[in-house]
C-alpha cells in the first residue's frame, strides 16, 4: 500500500477532493482504528473541535495514520495529536516521547526509503516511504513541514496548513509535487 501510495503520488495523477476537514475528527478517528496496536501507549488527542482545512480527508487521514505509527514505534509512554490555529494556518503537532531525532538527520527522514536506524528494515518497520508521502500530501495541500526534539523529549513534528488560499488543482499536481 505504501509503494502504491507513493508511486500514485511521484506520477502525480492522485484524484483529490477538496472539502472542510475537521482534523481533530480525524484524530479521534485515528485513535480508534489504533487501538489493537498501541499497547501501553497512550494516544491523545487535543485542540479546538471546530478548526478546518481545506483538503482531502483521504490524504489528511493518511498524514496522520503515518506520523502517529512512526511515533509508536520510538515513544516510551505517550504520542499526541495538537490542532491549534495560528497566524492565519492550521497547525498540526505530533509528538512522542521517545528518543526524537538529531539534527542533522532530520531532512534525510523525508527521502525516499530512507531509515535512520540501520536496525530496521522492510521485514521490521516498513519501506522508508511513510515520511516521503506525508511530505508530498503536505506539499499538495500547500503546507509546511518541519521536525524538532520535543522539549520534554522525543520528537516533535509539526504540520502547517493555509486556512485559506489556493490549493493544488489534480491536473497541475506533477509539477507542484516533485
Amino acid at each position: 500500500d505504501e509503494i502504491l501510495t507513493y508511486a500514485r503520488l511521484e506520477e502525480g495523477t492522485p484524484n483529490i477532493e477538496f472539502q472542510p476537514v475537521f482534523l481533530l475528527e480525524v484524530c479521534d478517528q485515528l485513535i480508534g482504528e489504533l487501538e489493537d496496536i498501541r499497547g501501553d501507549i497512550l494516544i491523545d488527542a487535543r485542540g479546538s473541535r471546530d478548526l478546518t482545512v481545506e483538503g482531502d480527508p483521504r490524504y489528511l487521514h493518511r498524514i496522520l495514520q503515518n506520523l502517529v505509527t512512526n511515533a509508536l514505534r520510538y515513544a516510551k509512554t505517550r504520542v499526541r495529536m495538537t490542532v491549534t490555529e495560528q497566524d492565519g494556518n492550521l497547525i498540526l503537532d505530533v509528538d512522542d516521547d521517545g528518543a526524537g531525532i538529531a539534527e542533522h538527520q532530520r531532512e534525510r527522514v523525508f527521502k525516499p526509503f530512507a531509515r535512520l536506524d540501520k536496525s530496521r528494515h522492510r521485514a521490521s518497520g516498513g519501506y522508508g516511504l511513510g515520511l516521503s508521502i506525508v511530505k508530498r500530501i503536505v506539499d499538495m495541500h500547500h503546507g509546511e513541514i518541519r521536525l524538532a526534539n520535543h522539549e520534554h523529549g522525543g520528537l516533535l513534528v509539526e504540520v502547517r496548513f493555509p486556512v485559506t488560499g489556493k490549493f493544488v488543482q489534480p491536473e497541475s499536481l506533477s509539477a507542484g509535487v516533485r
